[in-house]
């Protein structure tokens, strides 16, 4: 579980370089031509890092993501 912990350490800090404060975020998947698939809609940072969090202990290997 420590890892969890400094990996949404690590997600909040870059996202805090981007972002101001909390709103509705879309989280679109970075990998190839997603089409649609993958893409998901956040209420908050929290929850946004939280899902990326999750999703890097899912795939270890590295993801990209594009955050509007």
């Amino acid at each position: 579980m420590k890892k969890t912990s400094s990996n949404e350490e690590l997600i909040t800090n870059k996202l805090d370089k981007f972002t101001k404060e909390d709103g509705l975020y879309i989280l679109k998947p970075g990998e190839s031509s997603n089409r649609g698939n993958g893409i998901t809609v956040h209420s908050s940072k929290a929850a946004l890092v939280q899902h990326i969090s999750k999703s890097l202990l899912t795939f270890p290997e590295s993801k990209t993501y594009i955050v509007q």
